[in-house]
């Protein structure tokens, strides 16, 4: 790890021989396909305190992916004009990544979603993205 010009702290490593920049603290410099999970949520009034701490970047969501090779980070988004709108974005390394994760956390993930359900009117998934 090395201070880059903007005094932020500059991560590298290979991923499939291929070099992965990390800004840390900011966004991904240089990847190969970043995978991105989006998902928009209607949020009960009440509940929304709750929610905000389970989906955040230091959420129990977080806490799950964490355990799991290729996960990078979590953004959680508020909309501003509709504050009971939320997106969530999960970037992983891969589509793989994801699928194994799914796979091998399947319990734990279905468990930490049937629990979280209480604090939504309605979630959508709305679509895999990649960068590119």
């Amino acid at each position: 790890m090395r201070l880059n010009s903007t005094g932020l702290f500059l991560h590298s490593w290979q991923l499939n021989s291929e070099p992965l920049c990390v800004l840390i603290g900011e966004s991904l410099l240089k990847s190969e396909s970043i995978f991105q999970s989006i998902w928009e949520y209607e949020v009960r009034d009440n509940f929304r305190a709750e929610f905000i701490e389970a989906y955040s970047s230091k959420g129990l969501w977080v806490s799950l992916f964490e355990q799991c090779k290729g996960y990078i980070k979590t953004e959680l988004k508020q909309d501003i004009k509709h504050p009971e709108r939320f997106l969530t974005i999960d970037y992983w390394q891969s589509q793989s990544a994801f699928s194994a994760m799914k796979q091998n956390i399947s319990d734990e993930y279905n468990e930490l979603d049937k629990r979280c359900e209480a604090y939504t009117l309605s979630e959508k998934h709305i679509g895999f993205f990649s960068n590119e």
